[in-house]
């Protein structure tokens, strides 16, 4: 896989760059310039000299300890130039001239400025383009000259990048038409293939930043061994065997002026240098899921963001002794996305659950500088004038700022010690010292414009109220300088050399004039409210919104801090300010101004009114009853409202609904009936209800009805015929004692089954004969015409024959022995009659076929 440039480990400075290139803009902003570039004229006499290159950060902070240069490396390439024998005047220029070996870093323009007689003065500009740095005199050089100045020389400084490998010692540098040889640091460039492996506990990087970056890359290195010692110093274990998947979490944190790219495929895992392997492996997957490579085990990557925050999991067999990497990038949040200069970015990552926290901070200055010349025995000092804080974005690019200078010249000395040397400013009484001023510019690496005897000290100071603009809203922290890795406002002026200073402002939250307000709730009408809750929302002219609650009679808590001056609308919850069983007409909303360091007080008055209602019942009749009179029926009430309200309403029988008391909204009676006032004689009655409970609307009148249903009670039912007693079954005569079934004469003694005469004992099966003794069952000898079973013999006197009769129930009873003998001459005669008309028949028809056999035999 293609290598990835790994930042430097140790005490080393990371100096490794993404993708450094010319920026398209910048080259604009130049092209402005060329026409007069155009009609320059290269003054060869002008002499460049005293060209070296040196390690350095993407800042200008140079690292002479670092010797080993590869390509993309910065380098700083520092040079002397003097015009005080070419007769420079307006128009004339020198140029350097960079080898393919080398580039600039990028193209802008700086000002060269000189000081003559305590002032400063731009006499020309130098331009720097990809390969070369061109500086060009105006005509400010040939007033300055007109006025009697002389020695126009000075130094300057251009950062640049290893462009090209070589294992040349030296690269070749036309310095105003001279070849010269510079010298590398650690005599070559070699290609970027990685660091070689070191141990890595956890390093923050952050990737040099431009004029025209829109965004800032960040770099967290972690190695598996050492995340699992300080894993194992909290007693988590941390498996770290190259094939067993395991998890490690980090949180990020970024400064104001930037936000996290949220295109989860710029969140990339890389595996690093290994013991063993001294080269970058390369991207394994990202956080979309989508893996480059799963050679050495399956890794994975995912994100969560939360405003300024992230955390970021990393799982998969984590190798020992092995460094992975994880690249993300945030953008700036200036008005046009662009890194601004002088904005200082920050960024803090950590692995939870251990000690392990590392930060980073990235800005962009302009790369060049260009100064006059520093005598021996004197020397001078460079501001970078940085801004952090929550408003440093707001801050418009170029603000200047006003830096005091006082100065002590060193042993007692006095100003007029140094023949030849103008001091600066104002000289203070004793002419010991004195005081001056220079004007810084964010973003910007400002030389100062003089110098200074060595071993002046120097005591530095800002009043953030010079500030060219103060944006609203933005207060200005505490100058904070630093000078090397020191914080303090003091130096030593060195011979000949600038000591490089950095001063920060914090650029904060303007404390805001501010008030509040309360709300007071109070409570009118019906009902007690007192122990219920409110709440408000607001809407305040400076965006700030909010909710307040309020308990009924009480005052509420102020409300969030609000702009001074700002106009508050507060609107009242429907939702809470209703009660059941009550009206209300909802307050309107109402509006407070808010003053500084007051709260306003607002009260809002709720006004309630009891809202009431009843019910209705009405009596229905169903089934057989029919009332004769308007009959009644009481239905009793029982109310849950706070009186408890109860009662009986008296209902007419079919008649209209009666309605109930009226009740508060809200309340909940349940009915009953009076059973004994529904009663009715000779009726069994049953109740229903449409409903037994109704719960009280405001302005409704819930309709209730009662059914009640009544049903006869029925009546015993007869028997079919009298008896004297009761018999198991029907007799069909007589008979002087019981027999088990009913015989078809009168027999002195029982028989089994009927007999064709009369018997003493009865037969089995009923006779045809009349019972004087009702029975259940008509008997079939009551009518004058022919049984359908005729006994064979008749009786001279017949006897009713015993029957069953049957409760009400309809279950015959058992038929008792009581035998009685009662003569009924008409029924005798009938059955005479029949029984005399058969035999006749007979004999006819016998008389009849004989005569007819007698004729046959004849013929």
């Amino acid at each position: 896989m293609t290598p990835v440039p790994s930042s430097r480990s140790g005490t080393a400075v990371p100096r490794r760059v993404g993708a450094i290139a010319v920026i398209a803009a910048l080259v604009v902003t130049l092209l402005a310039a060329l026409p007069m570039y155009a009609r320059a004229a290269n003054n060869a006499g002008i002499v460049v000299s005293n060209l070296s290159l040196v390690s350095s950060d993407a800042n200008g902070v140079e690292d002479p300890s670092d010797t080993s240069i590869k390509v993309d490396d910065y380098l700083k390439l520092s040079f002397d130039w003097d015009a005080s024998a070419a007769n420079a005047k307006s128009g004339d220029s020198f140029q350097i001239t960079l080898p393919v070996e080398l580039r600039n870093r990028e193209s802008i323009t700086e000002n060269m400025t000189v000081s003559y007689n305590g002032s400063a003065h731009v006499i020309g500009s130098c331009a720097m383009e990809a390969q070369t740095i061109t500086c060009t005199f105006n005509s400010q050089l040939d007033t300055l000259v007109n006025q009697g100045f002389t020695g126009l020389q000075g130094s300057g400084s251009a950062l640049v990048l290893a462009a090209e490998a070589t294992d040349e010692s030296t690269v070749t540098v036309n310095a105003n038409g001279q070849a010269t040889e510079v010298a590398v640091p650690g005599g070559k460039i070699a290609e970027n293939v990685g660091l070689p492996y070191t141990e890595q506990w956890l390093t923050k990087w952050g990737f040099p930043v431009t004029s025209t970056s829109s965004e800032i890359s960040w770099e967290i290195t972690f190695g598996a061994s050492q995340v699992k010692q300080a894993l194992a110093q909290s007693g988590t274990e941390l498996v770290v065997d190259g094939s067993t998947r395991s998890t490690i979490t980090f949180t990020d944190e970024i400064s104001p002026g930037q936000t996290y790219v949220t295109d989860m495929s710029k969140w990339q895992l890389s595996i690093g240098s290994a013991q063993g392997r001294d080269y970058f492996y390369g991207q394994v997957t990202d956080a979309t899921g989508a893996d480059q490579d799963t050679r050495v085990g399956d890794f994975d990557i995912a994100v969560q963001l939360n405003g300024t925050t992230a955390t970021v999991t990393v799982t998969g067999p984590f190798a020992p002794d092995t460094n992975y990497h994880i690249y993300y990038s945030t953008s700036p949040t200036s008005a046009d996305g662009i890194v601004q200069p002088g904005v200082e970015y920050t960024n803090k990552a950590a692995v939870v659950g251990t000690g392990l926290e590392e930060s980073h901070s990235v800005y962009y200055t302009k790369s060049f500088t260009i100064s006059v010349d520093m005598a021996p025995g004197f020397g001078g000092l460079g501001i970078t004038k940085l801004l952090t804080g929550a408003q440093a974005t707001q801050v418009p690019a170029s603000t200047t700022f006003e830096v005091t200078i006082d100065y002590v010249l060193p042993g007692g000395a006095t100003v007029d010690t140094y023949a030849g040397w103008i001091p600066p400013g104002t000289v203070n009484a004793d002419r010991t010292g004195g005081t001056t001023t220079m004007t810084v510019t964010t973003g910007e690496n400002t030389t100062y414009n003089g110098t200074f005897p060595r071993d002046t000290v120097l005591t530095l100071s800002e009043d953030t109220s010079s500030a060219s603009t103060t944006p609203a809203g933005v207060s200005w922290g505490t100058p904070v300088f630093t000078v090397g890795d020191q914080t303090t406002n003091t130096l030593t002026i060195g011979n000949q050399t600038s000591t490089a200073v950095t001063l920060r402002n914090s650029a904060d939250d303007a404390p805001v004039e501010q008030g509040d307000f309360t709300v007071t709730k109070e409570l009118a009408g019906d009902g007690d409210f007192t122990g219920s809750t409110y709440t408000f929302s607001y809407t305040c002219t400076d965006g700030t919104t909010g909710t307040l609650s309020v308990a009924g009679g009480q005052t509420s808590a102020p409300s969030q801090k609000v702009a001074a001056g700002s106009t508050c609308t507060i609107t009242e919850d429907a939702a809470s300010a209703e009660r059941a069983g009550y009206s209300l007409v909802l307050p309107a909303e109402q509006t407070v101004q808010i003053v500084k360091d007051q709260t306003a007080a607002l009260t809002v008055t709720n006004t309630y009114d009891q809202d009431y209602g009843t019910f209705s019942v009405a009596k229905v009749i169903a089934g057989d009853f029919t009332a004769t009179d308007p009959g009644t029926v009481s239905v009793s009430y029982q109310c849950d409202d706070a009186a408890a309200t109860s009662g009986t309403l008296v209902l007419t029988m079919g008649g209209n609904a009666v309605l109930g008391p009226l009740l508060p909204a809200g309340t909940t009676c349940v009915l009953s009936e009076d059973a004994s006032s529904a009663e009715r004689a000779g009726y069994t009655v049953t109740t229903s209800w449409s409903q037994d409970s109704v719960t009280i609307v405001k302005d409704s009148t819930p309709a209730v009805t009662v059914t009640n249903t009544y049903t006869p009670v029925p009546s015993p039912s007869p028997s079919a015929s009298p008896s004297e007693s009761p018999s198991a079954s029907p007799s069909a005569s007589a008979s002087e004692s019981p027999s088990a079934s009913p015989s078809a004469s009168v027999s002195e003694s029982p028989s089994a089954s009927p007999s064709a005469s009369v018997s003493e004992s009865p037969s089995a099966s009923p006779s045809a004969s009349v019972s004087e003794s009702p029975s259940a069952s008509p008997s079939a000898s009551a009518s004058e015409s022919p049984s359908a079973s005729p006994s064979a013999s008749e009786s001279g006197t017949p006897a009713p024959a015993a029957t069953a009769s049957y409760p009400s129930n309809g279950t015959p009873t058992t038929p008792t022995t009581k035998t009685t003998r009662t003569t009924r001459t008409t029924s005798s005669l009938a059955r005479t009659g029949a029984f005399v008309a058969i035999p006749a028949i007979i004999a006819a028809g016998a008389l009849a076929g004989g005569a007819l056999l007698v004729r046959r035999r004849r013929d």
